[in-house]
């Protein structure tokens, strides 16, 4: 083990990193009730239960070996749909009324926040090897799949590939919830193409699992022509190499590259498809950091990743939770050490003074401010890319670190 390395573990178990880590962990399991409820928020920032976080909440139970903890939190997504008879993967979920009354429901539509259901889905099927979980919900999950990488969000349609409507391959996400503008893009974005990928490809496994080859075929072709899609429609080339667009925005026959760079480039690190090129995406996040990476305003020291840029390179001085675990998440990979210690530092200098990890902290001049602190989604994909860092530090499971497992 090298130096950063002990230094990394030390914090880890000693310093403020570990005691964020645990008290944030102690407030997601605590929030999350005896039916699989989830809240997003802790502050009412927002109302109810918002599906996608149910993604990376999962992916942290299967981090920990929750496996009882992550089948509660599936059942409710798909047993609401199922008694309020809804098609698709819902954006946010209200609690069920005692009395029996109407479940508040928000039906917009966000393909990658129902991709994210469904890739949690199959990948707690597939590690729990859970058969009645799969007899019950398997039918919904597929129909999900089905509609992913069917038109009207699949823009491809067999012998018609010369036109932008059916030619494109890539999913089109019709309101991508941004930091960007604080609003929905309409969009052809990094982030969906690799979480519904991410979710047919885990489908296509669970699938052959159960004999439904048939299915498994055909998806498995749909996610070969969404890898060309996004390879051929979905990069560009800077400096003379290739690396991945944030978005394309369907303002012309084939959309509108959109140059600008953040946290939605750093998502395939969470989702784990396979359909990206290892290189390019290297490549993309060399890029990001010369963009991003700056020094600590406030003058700690600290050099860290903002979450992105203002869309003509300049970055925006604010950090999101999901955006900083997903560049920990790079640098555990890449054997980055000495990075990773500047994120710990930047939490010493400016989150010792609350436990539970924040949504997002602004820069505003003079201080970074935090915001809706135990916020579902960053909570999560937070947790999780510690969690993964401790194993990768210690060869042991998260669930093994004194006052995490079972909080």
């Amino acid at each position: 083990m090298t130096q950063w390395e002990q230094e990394l573990l030390r914090q880890l178990e000693q310093g403020t990193v570990g005691r964020i880590y645990h008290a944030t962990l102690r407030s997601i399991l605590d929030r999350q009730k005896p039916d699989g409820y989830f809240a997003e928020s802790l502050s009412g920032a927002y109302e109810g239960e918002y599906c996608r976080t149910i993604g990376a909440l999962t992916e942290l139970y299967l981090e920990l070996g929750e496996y009882r903890r992550a089948r509660s939190a599936l059942e409710f997504v798909f047993s609401c749909m199922e008694q309020n008879e809804l098609a698709r993967v819902p954006h946010v979920l209200g609690r069920r009324p005692a009395d029996g009354s109407g479940q508040w429901i928000s039906r917009e539509d966000q393909i990658d926040g129902r991709a994210h259901v469904v890739m949690a889905f199959a990948r707690y099927c597939l590690s729990a090897g859970d058969w009645e979980f799969v007899a019950h919900h398997y039918r919904a999950a597929r129909t999900e799949v089905e509609a992913f990488l069917e038109q009207p969000y699949f823009y491809y349609q067999p012998d018609r590939s010369q036109w932008a409507c059916t030619g494109l391959q890539l999913v089109f996400n019709a309101s991508f919830e941004h930091s960007r503008e604080h609003r929905r893009w309409a969009a052809f974005d990094l982030l969906s193409q690799c979480f519904v990928g991410a979710a047919g490809e885990a489908m296509v496994r669970l699938a052959r699992r159960v004999h439904d080859n048939a299915f498994a075929d055909w998806a498995a072709r749909r996610l070969e022509l969404l890898q060309a899609g996004v390879a051929r429609r979905l990069t560009r080339t800077v400096d003379g190499k290739t690396v991945y667009l944030e978005m394309r925005l369907p303002d012309g026959d084939w959309g509108v590259p959109f140059s600008g760079m953040g946290w939605v480039n750093l998502s395939p690190l969470a989702a784990g498809w396979s359909g990206l090129d290892p290189q390019w995406l290297d490549q993309t996040v060399e890029l990001l950091h010369r963009r991003l990476r700056v020094d600590d305003p406030c003058g700690s020291g600290f050099a860290v990743t903002m979450m992105e840029d203002d869309g003509a390179g300049r970055p925006v001085f604010e950090i999101m939770g999901k955006s900083m675990a997903w560049d920990m998440e790079y640098d555990r990979r890449t054997g980055s050490w000495e990075q990773l210690a500047q994120w710990f530092g930047f939490l010493r200098a400016h989150h010792s003074d609350g436990d539970i990890l924040m949504e997002d902290m602004k820069f505003d001049g003079v201080r970074w401010q935090k915001a809706d602190c135990g916020n579902g989604e960053q909570c999560c994909w937070w947790c999780w890319a510690v969690a993964r860092l401790y194993r990768t530090l210690t060869g042991k499971s998260a669930a093994e670190w004194k006052g995490s497992g079972n909080c």
